[in-house]
């Protein structure tokens, strides 16, 4: 194989990953809305497919091959755990929670994802970002009328998403720190991150954080 063949193959590579990285926030955004990452943790241990299928909430029976391709890349990509049947049966693969899927639990106060299950789809705003460029504003704005602080004042689950999802992250962030520097902040009693109503306890020597995102 010759160096510009060579090159191209991998131009066109670099390219389609780029393209495809839609599908991995809309698989995410999908086993949100089908909630896949409660069901799984709460069966004791792992589903077939057609379990997994007839455990969704729906007005009508859910499209398994749909669901099998959802499956297929949400394993590939770690989120959850796939079990494959041995080659020439025709068992169905079983599907098992991960500690990573343990963040996409709407009963998980910790997870970073939480206010993307309360985003509308339209809000799905990356679309919109040449038409910021050509016109100015904002993506968000461009899609949904208004400011997403505007948006969060008049959604509280929303609002509540999202200042979560920010405390959960300044959370991790400062605890990573306190834990990493150890004497550098041993007499630091207290961190302020001004502007909003969050606030939480550290796990680490007890140093309290006010978090700020609040719109």
């Amino acid at each position: 194989m010759d160096h510009q063949f060579e090159d191209e193959i991998l131009a066109q590579a670099t390219i389609f990953k780029c393209l495809a990285g839609i599908a991995h926030y809309m698989t995410i955004r999908c086993a949100l809305d089908l909630r896949l990452a409660d069901i799984l943790h709460s069966h004791n241990g792992p589903m077939t497919l057609s379990h997994l299928a007839s455990s969704i909430e729906s007005s009508t029976p859910p499209n398994k091959s749909i669901l099998k391709c959802i499956m297929r890349l949400l394993v590939r990509n770690k989120i959850f755990a796939a079990h494959e049947p041995s080659s020439g049966t025709d068992q169905e693969p079983l599907y098992e929670a991960t500690k990573v899927s343990s963040l996409l639990r709407k009963d998980n106060e910790n997870s970073p994802f939480a206010v993307f299950s309360s985003i509308p789809p339209e809000g799905v705003t990356w679309c919109f970002l040449s038409q910021c460029v050509k016109e100015g504003g904002t993506a968000f704005e461009k899609i949904l009328g208004c400011t997403m602080y505007e948006f969060a004042s008049q959604n509280p689950e929303f609002n509540k998403g999202f200042n979560n999802n920010m405390a959960v992250h300044t959370k991790i962030q400062a605890e990573s720190i306190v834990s990493k520097l150890g004497d550098v902040v041993k007499n630091v009693k207290s961190l302020v991150n001004v502007g909003g109503g969050i606030e939480f306890e550290s796990d680490e020597r007890s140093i309290s954080i006010f978090v700020c995102y609040s719109s």
